[in-house]
């Protein structure tokens, strides 16, 4: 595969290779074809999308196209773009990866603009709370576009604590976001104006349907949640309230089918004005509930 590949990158311009390569990855019915062919061939050219279209024309030298063919080889083995390049970009910013981290999706921005929402009609300088913080995307996304504020992430996983401390340098965030470990609120103190999670909520027998980029590659243990998917967000909404301040947020990211269930968990711990919101899809990702 790898000759064959180099064979069908040499000697191309960097335009051409793009586009080569989207054609194979269309025909592996790859979801985004084009997308990946690009962020692969600026990775291993040294290019941003800027140079890519300025510099199109130059030819991709020997080295690259055997680099570049590595590239589109995993991706053919279904190893998502952002796992062979480590790098994603969320909510605008740019974060590094680990086996320990999910990869951020653009399902999960729409946490972040529901949390944001509601934090700017909230006065003070304020303070979040990111349970299962991962790569630390929700967290530091929410401290980028709210200057004053301040927050803290938390996840059980030692590894991904240290990924998200190194996207904290990454994005300029380290003096506003710390990092703690803990299984949800087990080591938290304190109380906070707007909590989130994206806690696991597929159901153990959801897994081995899930695309092999999902399934293969993010920590189950960050996926799969029990029977009906629901445990995890019934243990944070029972233990949320001593650490919420009066009128504060609490938000999860949802899977398909569950805002109902979610938003009724919320309701009966005598949370109020519980809300949800879709994502670009349509499909309710998001649930919010205000703290009374």
């Amino acid at each position: 595969m790898s000759d064959r590949l180099d064979g069908l990158l040499a000697r191309r311009t960097v335009t051409q290779a793009v586009r080569v390569i989207a054609e194979l990855f269309g025909k592996n019915q790859l979801d985004t074809p084009a997308l990946d062919a690009r962020l692969l061939t600026c990775s291993a050219c040294g290019l941003d999308d800027v140079t890519l279209i300025t510099r199109g024309d130059q030819i991709v030298s020997a080295d690259q196209a055997q680099d570049l063919s590595r590239l589109v080889a995993a991706r053919l083995a279904r190893v998502p773009v952002s796992r062979i390049i480590n790098h994603r970009e969320f909510y605008g910013l740019a974060f590094r990866l680990s086996k320990d981290t999910l990869d951020p999706r653009p399902d999960s921005e729409t946490l972040v603009t529901a949390a944001l929402e509601k934090a700017r009609l909230m006065g003070g300088r304020l303070s979040f709370l990111d349970l299962g913080t991962g790569s630390g995307c929700l967290l530091l996304a929410m401290l980028s576009h709210i200057p004053d504020a301040a927050g803290l992430g938390v996840d059980i996983r030692p590894g991904a604590l240290r990924t998200a401390r190194l996207n904290a340098g990454l994005n300029g965030l380290r003096d506003r976001a710390c990092f703690r470990q803990s299984s949800w609120f087990s080591h938290v103190t304190g109380r906070f104006d707007v909590i989130v999670s994206n806690p696991p909520y597929i159901r153990a027998g959801d897994m081995p349907g899930l695309a092999p980029e999902v399934r293969d590659h993010d920590p189950v243990t960050a996926l799969v949640a029990d029977q009906d998917g629901l445990g995890d967000f019934a243990r944070i909404i029972g233990a949320a309230a001593p650490f919420m301040k009066p009128g504060g947020w609490l938000g999860f990211e949802v899977g398909q089918g569950q805002a109902v269930a979610v938003a009724g968990l919320l309701a009966k711990s005598g949370f109020s004005r519980v809300e949800c919101a879709k994502d670009l899809a349509g499909i309710d990702r998001t649930v919010m509930a205000q703290m009374p």
